[in-house]
């Protein structure tokens, strides 16, 4: 059986006890005009499969999430097959959210499947939509560029006819990134473009192998700096800087952008140009403050503090809900979610809908087993007695019973120790 849902208010004393009683690939800088082959990890599997047969009459199957729908036309196979769709962590450079599994990836089919992936504003942080693909992964662990993948931004899905299945994700390519997403009145972030780096192929090969990715280091790629809200952006040369003003008035955003020209990225761009944007939240106290399941919200009550390493943070909203974290560690740098009675983990409970949502999942079985979810968190400022910041983007799941239901999260956070 799973564990019943308790109120997150009253799990931080025994959560701490028992952590006390129990005690990210970088950038390849090369040069920018060389193509390098790289090989990522296998995605790891992430929450249950969804699983649907499909006999010689067809049929669709749904990821969990409802991202990821594969459509098998009548036809395409001759005996009844067992298909599933497990979402996986993502290893794809550059990318955002979750890949996802489609099995069984040596299926012989007579007619292509298509895919459809829909994607959202969270997934398009940092990004250009006019540049998305679907991307799939092989078995030796090579990204390749589906390069007849179609976007439709009215409905927001990138479709592709498959001959296979395998692992799939999307890309865009190219990404703006801050040192700091969440910053307080008078404080700064500096502003990069990374390219992924993609392989030069034949007009009429289906794919195109990804492989090394790096910061933009030439002043001229980038076009100009914009920010649409309070602070201000100043140029320096490939990067910017970024100044949250000050005083500020409660909780703002700003959207940063970069316009990014000699885009060498065949496909459906008709110019050498993107323009990329990324969202930068500033307050003058403490805040958390991002997107639950599509929904925008914000907790107007933050707080923090630390024990044996152990860091947690609370936000509140103003409906008495709350965001709870837990991190083993006490400096900036990523934190995989997992069990936080280990160094180097994280863990994230919600209670912003009357129902608990985490990081931490347990499968009936049998055997039972415990596993957690993909992506992780970023501490970017962790000063002692002072202010702790940062971002993260999780699957998070309701653990009652043994279906679980997910739900997706992504904010940014500033507290004051």
């Amino acid at each position: 059986m799973l564990k019943p849902p308790v109120l997150l208010a009253t799990t931080i004393s025994c959560f701490i006890s028992i952590l006390l009683a129990t005690s990210c690939t970088k950038p390849v800088q090369e040069d920018p005009g060389k193509f390098i082959a790289v090989t990522y990890p296998k995605g790891e599997i992430n929450g249950l499969p969804v699983e649907n047969s499909v006999g010689s009459a067809g049929g669709t199957i749904t990821s969990a999430d409802g991202k990821l729908k594969v459509s098998v036309p009548a036809g395409a196979v001759t005996n009844t097959t067992l298909v599933s769709i497990q979402e996986i962590t993502n290893t794809l450079p550059l990318g955002a959210g979750p890949s996802y599994r489609v099995l069984p990836a040596g299926l012989t089919l007579s007619k292509p499947i298509t895919i459809t992936l829909s994607y959202d504003e969270t997934d398009l942080d940092g990004s250009d939509e006019n540049a998305l693909d679907l991307a799939t992964q092989d078995d030796n662990g090579t990204w390749k560029r589906i390069k007849n993948t179609q976007l439709n931004k009215a409905a927001k899905t990138l479709v592709v006819e498959s001959d296979h299945l395998g692992d799939y994700s999307f890309t865009g390519g190219y990404k703006l990134s801050p040192d700091k997403a969440a910053l307080g009145q008078g404080e700064s972030t500096v502003l990069t473009v990374s390219v992924l780096k993609e392989k030069n192929t034949e007009a009429d090969e289906k794919e195109a192998e990804l492989g090394n990715f790096f910061i933009i280091t030439n002043a001229g790629d980038i076009e100009t700096w914009s920010a649409r809200g309070e602070g201000q952006i100043v140029a320096r040369g490939s990067t910017a800087e970024f100044k949250a003003p000050s005083p500020i008035s409660g909780h703002v955003t700003t959207e940063v952008s970069a316009s990014v020209r000699n885009v060498k990225r065949p496909g459906r761009l008709t110019s050498d140009k993107l323009v990329l944007r990324k969202k930068i939240t500033m307050s003058s106290d403490s805040f958390m403050a991002g997107y639950y399941d599509g929904v925008p919200f914000t907790c107007v009550g933050v707080s923090a503090f630390v024990a044996s390493g152990v860091t947690v943070i609370q936000g509140a909203t103003a409906n008495n809900k709350s965001v709870l974290i837990f991190v083993n560690g006490t400096d900036v740098g990523s934190y995989s979610y997992g069990n936080p009675s280990e160094a180097g983990k994280a863990e994230i409970r919600c209670d912003l809908t009357g129902v608990i949502h985490e990081t931490v999942y347990t499968l009936c079985g049998p055997p039972s087993s415990t596993g957690y979810a993909s992506g992780g968190m970023t501490i970017n400022n962790y000063q002692q007695g002072g202010v702790i910041a940062g971002n993260f983007t999780a699957t998070l799941y309701d653990d009652i019973g043994c279906q679980l239901k997910t739900k997706k999260i992504t904010a940014a956070f500033r507290v004051k120790k």
